[in-house]
This record gives structure tokens, sequence and C-alpha cells, in this order.
């Protein structure tokens, strides 16, 4: 090999270093991470599954991202909390700042990790058009985290990739004649500031067991999602969601069809058709092992902010 061959071999050489060593910042920047780096929330714990996030994941623009619904999230709960004054036993309830107290934003690492599964959600979509389903993705297929977290920031309130539950309040009224008084002065106070609406409770209860009534309203030109509740649905819910939707038995088809019973049982006496409280459905051997059976409330969520032993 000439002087001149090693020369050219050893400046080579040095440039790919150099090029790899960038590459690897670049991709161990906040934001930049690989889509096979995330760890499986089964082998390190949903705990473990969002601390990754927390390190890896947030940027700065998603900080600002979220740090810009605040105005209107304080509007909202201020509007919500107004009209409830006549509706006895309501409670308005919304994420809480313990530093501050006063009404949250969803944290920003939960942000990511909503966009993480929705890049998941469009690699879904894109195997069953190969399939022939007529489906649309929100997404285009392969789209690395930094640009699909830029068109999803970016996005008008009314597309289907925009956040809008970055802001929100929660409403749980006794009853359901409370949950469609305060549903109509909602509609009437928003008009068509309300963007998005979904009934759960009526025409598109969804068979799963969860309802509620859903609205997205407009203020400062950001959203913020407003969910209504009876106290029955809002305590089926805070069961489901820790021992199904987010729990182990989220795979568990004996425990989400007891779950759906549960619901049907309480949406019953909402309804008023039980004189007393409707008998529940029997419960599931591996929830009863677990203690997690719906009249095992009180223990699976001992009150409001508490966490189970």
């Amino acid at each position: 090999m000439t002087r001149v061959t090693k020369s050219l071999a050893t400046g080579l050489s040095s440039w790919l270093l150099i090029v790899a060593i960038v590459a690897c910042q670049a991709a161990t920047l906040p934001g930049r991470y690989n889509l096979a780096s995330v760890p499986d929330v089964t082998e390190v714990g949903a705990a473990g599954y969002m601390e990754w996030f927390k390190k890896h994941a947030v940027t700065d623009a998603t900080r600002q991202f979220v740090a810009g619904h605040e105005t209107a999230l304080n509007s909202v709960v201020n509007t919500v909390e107004t009209m409830t004054v006549d509706l006895p036993g309501a409670k308005v309830m919304t994420r809480r700042d313990p530093s501050r107290d006063r009404p949250a934003l969803k944290e920003p690492h939960k942000v990511e990790e909503k966009i993480y599964r929705m890049i998941l959600e469009s690699e879904e979509t894109w195997k069953r058009q190969r399939k022939g389903e007529d489906v649309q993705g929100i997404l285009p297929v392969g789209i690395a985290p930094a640009a699909a977290r830029e068109l999803i920031l970016m996005a008008d309130p009314r597309e289907p990739r925009a956040l809008r539950d970055i802001a929100g309040v929660r409403v749980v009224v006794p009853t359901l004649e409370g949950v469609q008084k305060l549903d109509q002065q909602l509609r009437q106070t928003f008009g068509d500031r309300v963007i998005r609406y979904k009934d759960f409770i009526g025409k598109q209860y969804r068979g799963n067991g969860y309802r509620a009534v859903h609205l997205v309203v407009l203020e400062d030109r950001r959203p913020v999602e407003i969910q209504l509740r009876t106290t029955r649905q809002h305590q089926w819910a805070k069961w489901e969601h820790r021992l199904i939707y987010k729990g182990p038995f989220k795979r568990n088809h004996r425990a989400c069809s007891y779950a759906t019973k549960v619901s049907d049982r309480l949406h019953r006496q909402d309804q008023g058709v039980c004189q007393s409280p409707c008998p529940l459905p029997k419960c599931p051997i591996p929830l009863q092992e677990a203690e997690g059976c719906y009249h095992d409330l009180k223990r699976v969520i001992p009150r409001e902010g508490q966490r189970p032993n």
C-alpha cells in the first residue's frame, strides 16, 4: 500500500469514526430515541416504562406545548365550577399540582408516551391496509419520533392526530339527570367551540362498560376535555382502570366480561330500574383470588387520591 493510499484510508477511517460519534450523540439527544430502544412494559413494569420516557423522550418543545394549555384550563375550570353551584353533590376534579394547589396539565413524559403509541398504531394500520382493510392512518408509516412529534404538536385541534387531552376537567354528579342538565348547559355555553362530543352513556355507548359524556371545547384556541360521569360511573371507571384497562387483567376475557356486566347493573341503578341495589354478577375466580371483585372496591381504591395496600 502506497503512502498516499494509507493516508486516504486513515482519513476515511477518521471521517467514518466522527460520523459514527455524531450519529450516536444525536440518537441520545432528548426525543431522538430509536423505537427499538423503548422497553417492554411487561418486562420493566408501568413505573419503569414511564420513567424511560421521562429520561429519554421529553423535549423543550413538548414542555412548551403542555404549558401553553394552562390559561385555557383555568378558564374552563372556573366556568364549570360556576355551573355546578346549583348541582348538589357535584364534584369538579382535575389533575392537581400539589406544589401550587391548582389544576395541573398532562405531564410531558406522558405526552411523549402517547406519541410513541400513535406511531405504533400507525404501523398496525399500515398492516391492516395491506390486508385490504379500509382504514386510515394518522401518521406516515416509518416516521421517526422527532418527525411524529412535530406533526402532532403542530396539528390543528380538529385534526385526527391532534392531542386533545393535555388539559382536562372531570365532573362527577350523583345522578343521570344531573349529568344531562350539565351536558346541555355546557353545549349551550360553548356553542360552536365544542369541537368533539361523545355520549358514551347513550347513543355512542361502546358496549365495554365505560359510560361518560366527553366534550372537547376550544378555549383561547386550546382544546380542553370535559368529562361528565355519575358517581357510580366514576367509581366503576376507577376500579376498571386500575385492574383491567391498565392493570393485570387487561387480556383476561372473563374479567373484562364481568366488568361490563357490573357496569350494566350500576347503570340500571342510575336509571332507577332497581328499587334496591341491583345484585352484582358472580365474580370470576382470578379476580376473587386477587381480591379485586367490585364488592372489594373500598380495598382496591380506599378513597380518592389514596393508593391501595
